[in-house]
């Protein structure tokens, strides 16, 4: 009786098992005999139900796998102890069996349901950590986004021990349905085939991937067993080798724009922990390429701004040289007797003004952009606009026969800095100058609400299609080369537009030759 207390007052059970044997002394079943009344309170069945019924009777998914193992310790004639789950139920129990003879066994069970499930996540959460710690070691060393995508996928279709795991982009197809393109398997077991290609959304269920679109989680656990699913969505699921999936959306900026799934051949229940896996490979990977796609073009920004400054300085350098040149020529003319003889000394003393000049006003260009660079705020104040145009207009020399006029009303002001707003217009109206042989050059300004807009029309050569998209770029001649050629006059106009916080285009005139059009916000009082 002690003893029985003791074995109660644990909380375990007390059963007798009677293996049953076939003709050839075969372990076929096992009798429960003198179960106590822990049987009900543990297992769920009443005992007089119970006593004198076999295993596979009362669970007859467990049947074979517990009386294979009480066979098992008879024959070995030692105590032995298992933890074993009965489906149908969902609970584990775990069982210490003692042999008694070779057909008999003492049983002490306990319903360890609880301590289980505890163990299991337990386990489950480190092997989630595992996977993802091997996750980062394989996405770190990695750059390339297409790379990224495909290590990701091997990494989690071998940790799930899916049939495939790929990526999809989806387009818009209309009607709020979506296209899943496939452009690699990116993960698939040996011997399945290519899904590479366009799979219409709605050929899958409209209903099952709905949800993708709103940034919601599709989970199937079997196609094939899904209420809202039609013969044509099955066929098509059984086309692709799926009989179970879970997909994860990407959205960009609220948009739906692909995901990543994982596919399974045979029908699975996918747990909470298994989504979740699933979902954060998902994640992590998108943070990996988005990181991965902003380096790349970073790196490719500053490759041009470096090839930009490189070609900047060489261009600067040969600009700079070319008047030097004449400096030291005419210098070395004058040191070697030219000083002496009048005429040759007036000739090469106005070839050194020519070239002073030259390289005075390119110095002047270039810190001009400096400035128009910078980007310190510039003083402003409002400026009188038709004042401003008449002082460009007055250091104009335009070719003969060719009308200049300025065309803005007394009143008119801008809230603007002096000194930069003069440089644009004057280099627009230089370059005016140098295109227009013929016909007129106006200069105008109008007010639009809280823009206001000056103009300098011509009517000469305009600019040609094929020029038409590299006129701002600096150092960039595109014509005549008169008066300083240096090809900076557009380029200083744009980004001084841009410091001053207008904008600056240039169009064809509506008679021919080009209208430069400089739009300035004017909200300041």
């Amino acid at each position: 009786m002690f003893l029985l207390d003791l074995i109660r007052g644990m909380g375990l059970g007390l059963a007798r098992v009677e293996l049953l044997r076939d003709g050839g002394a075969r372990a076929t079943d096992c009798r429960l005999l003198d179960l106590d009344e822990a049987f009900e309170r543990t297992v769920g069945i009443p005992v007089a139900r119970a006593e004198g019924r076999t295993i596979r009777e009362l669970a007859p998914e467990a049947g074979d796998s517990l009386t294979a193992w009480f066979d098992r310790v008879a024959r070995g004639g030692r105590p032995a102890r298992v933890v074993a789950r009965t489906p149908v139920m969902g609970r584990w129990f775990e069982l210490l069996a003692h042999p008694l003879d070779r057909d008999h066994l003492a049983v002490l069970y306990a319903d360890v349901t609880g301590r289980t499930d505890v163990e299991t996540r337990l386990r489950a959460s480190e092997e989630h950590q595992s996977f993802m710690l091997r996750l980062s070691d394989a996405l770190r060393s990695l750059d390339d986004p297409e790379e990224l995508q495909r290590a990701a996928a091997r990494e989690l279709g071998e940790y799930m021990g899916v049939a495939r795991v790929l990526y999809f982009a989806a387009e818009p197809a209309g009607d709020g349905d979506h296209v899943h393109v496939v452009e690699r398997d990116h993960f698939a077991r040996p011997g399945m085939a290519s899904l590479v290609g366009r799979h219409p959304q709605a050929a899958y269920g409209r209903a099952l991937l709905a949800g993708l679109e709103r940034g919601e989680t599709a989970v199937c656990d079997d196609v094939l067993a899904h209420p809202e699913l039609t013969g044509t969505a099955r066929e098509a699921f059984a086309a692709a080798d799926v009989r179970a999936f879970v997909a994860v959306p990407l959205l960009r900026r609220g948009e739906y724009v692909g995901g990543l799934t994982a596919l399974a051949d045979v029908p699975r229940p996918w747990t909470p922990a298994e989504v979740e896996v699933i979902e954060q490979t998902a994640e992590r990977t998108r943070a990996a390429v988005e990181q991965s796609r902003a380096e790349a073009a970073v790196g490719a920004e500053r490759d041009v701004r470096e090839a930009r400054e490189r070609d900047f300085v060489a261009n600067a350098a040969h600009d700079l040289r070319t008047p030097l040149t004449g400096i030291v020529t005419a210098l070395d003319a004058l040191e070697t007797g030219a000083k002496d003889r009048p005429a040759e000394r007036d000739l090469f003393l106005a070839h050194l003004r020519r070239e002073s000049d030259r390289m005075t006003r390119l110095c002047e260009s270039l810190l001009m952009l400096t400035r128009a660079d910078d980007p310190a705020p510039l003083p402003r104040r409002r400026l009188p606009v038709r004042a401003l145009l008449e002082h460009v207009a007055a250091d104009l020399e335009p070719r003969p026969g060719v009308a200049l006029e300025v065309d803005a009303a007394p009143a008119a002001t801008v809230v603007s800095n002096a000194g930069m707003l003069e440089r644009v217009v004057a280099n627009l109206a230089d370059n005016a100058v140098k295109y227009t042989p013929e016909g007129r050059i106006v200069l105008r300004a109008a007010r639009n609400r809280d823009v206001v807009v000056i103009e300098v029309r011509d009517t000469g050569t305009g600019i040609s299609p094929e020029i038409s998209g590299r006129v701002f770029d600096r150092f960039f001649r595109g014509g005549d080369r008169t008066r300083d050629g240096f090809g900076l006059g557009l380029a200083i106009a744009s980004r001084a537009a841009t410091a001053l916080g207008g904008t600056l285009t240039l169009a064809p005139g509506p008679g021919g030759g080009t209208v430069a059009r400089l739009a300035l916000p004017d909200g300041a009082p």
